[in-house]
Formats: C-alpha cells, sequence, structure tokens
C-alpha cells in the first residue's frame, strides 16, 4: 500500500464517497425502513426481496426486472434519502478535511456517490459543506448501469473537473467504491470506518487503508509541509 501523505500529496483532485466518508446517510431513517417502503411501490416484489435491508437492492431490482416501476422507485428512494440526510450523522472530522483540503490553492473537492444528487445538495446546503465542493457527481435516474462499481461517475467527475487519474484521488467505504477507482485508474483509500468493513475492504487492495478522516486530515497536513519544504 502506499503512504497517505504521497497519495494525497500533489493531487489536484480529491474524490469523495458521500454515504461513510461524509456522513451516515441511514443513521436517523434505518435503510431497512427504506427499503419496505420501495417494496411498497413495486406492490408484488418476489420473495427474495421481501425483508430486504438495502433500498439499492429494490432499485435494483426494479430497473432490471420491474422497468415499468423504475423510475417511480427511484422516484420515491430520492424522497426518502431526501428526508434521511437532514437528520443524517455527519462523519466525525469529515467537514474539517473537506474545508482544509479546499482552502489549499489549486485542489479541489467533489463527491462521487450512488445516492442521489438531490440527497447529497439538500444535506450540502444545510450543513455548510456546499462552498466547498466544485462539484457532485451522483445517482439521477433509475439506470443503475451508471452507479458504482461501474466507473461511470468518477470518469464523469475527472472530465468535468478537467483532471487526469494521476493527479486525482477517491475515497470511498464499500467493495464498489474500490472496484469503481479501480476501473477508472484512480488510486483509492479505502474508508473502512466499521471493525468488519476492515479485512474485507483490505483484501480488495486499495492504494491505502484509513479507519478514520482524522487520518486523512494528518497526511493532508504532512503533504502541505512536505511541499512547503521544497520549496
Amino acid at each position: 500500500m502506499t503512504a497517505l501523505g504521497t497519495l494525497l500529496g500533489g493531487r489536484w483532485l480529491i474524490l469523495l464517497d458521500f454515504d461513510g466518508p461524509i456522513c451516515s446517510v441511514f443513521s436517523g431513517i434505518p435503510s431497512d425502513v427504506v427499503a419496505q417502503e420501495l417494496l411498497g411501490v413495486i406492490g408484488d416484489p418476489p420473495l427474495a426481496l421481501i425483508g430486504a435491508q438495502d433500498p439499492f437492492r429494490v432499485l435494483e431490482y426494479a430497473a432490471e426486472s420491474r422497468p415499468e416501476l423504475a423510475a417511480d422507485v427511484e422516484r420515491r428512494f430520492t424522497d426518502l434519502e431526501t428526508q434521511a440526510v437532514m437528520c443524517a450523522d455527519s462523519t466525525p472530522h469529515a467537514l474539517e478535511f473537506i474545508r482544509e483540503a479546499a482552502e489549499l490553492p489549486g485542489i479541489a473537492v467533489a463527491i462521487v456517490s450512488n445516492n442521489s444528487e438531490a440527497a447529497i445538495r439538500t444535506f450540502l446546503a444545510a450543513d455548510d459543506y456546499a462552498a466547498y465542493i466544485a462539484g457532485v457527481y451522483a445517482r439521477t435516474s433509475a439506470d443503475v448501469s451508471l452507479l458504482k462499481p461501474a466507473p461511470h461517475l468518477l470518469t464523469a467527475a475527472l472530465n468535468d473537473q478537467r483532471c487526469n487519474e494521476a493527479h486525482a484521488v477517491f475515497v470511498g467505504d464499500s467493495i464498489a467504491d474500490i472496484e469503481a477507482g479501480q476501473a477508472a485508474g484512480i488510486p483509492t483509500i479505502a474508508f473502512a470506518n466499521k471493525p468488519s468493513k476492515l479485512a474485507r475492504l483490505t483484501a480488495r487492495r486499495p492504494s491505502a487503508v484509513v479507519t478514520d478522516v482524522s487520518q486523512l486530515r494528518q497526511a493532508l497536513r504532512q503533504s502541505v509541509v512536505r511541499s512547503a519544504g521544497k520549496e
């Protein structure tokens, strides 16, 4: 694995997943509650989905097996995510890390997420993040083929921010994030914010692993000090 300071030093674009590195989307409204609400939109889900706890699983089913309902499921999902982020817990040190990074000359911070763009922007506006975020690249439709682990959203961020892979870094907390980062050719830092994630994410060979955003803050500061010392 690569040292954190090396990964953050010299990067022009820091890309962050939303649910995990920035907040816990479903900390106020649990994900299983959201999943069951989405099953209600479908009305007659298959037995395999009864009791589903992951709303993305329900959206994927609708997109793949019930395309006539997919847009309705996605709209309801967006509504529920937007409600959820209004009472979601912020990740410790996330705002400070984003602010400190965005205030450095030549560095932009953007969000790349499978959560809905509308919900993310609602959270950013309510919690003083918006001024530090250069772009949001997230779900805007029921087309699940565009979501991570596909690299589409990451590639869109690179193109929009006019940055190549070598000058970007991505922080995510799931296997899908690591796979998307690797597919896009972007060094990816795994955020193992729960003990159960550490071995699972490490096994996917990310560029580095952190368990707390404070580690990113410290590494960013160290990279700035090193760069200043070379001038």
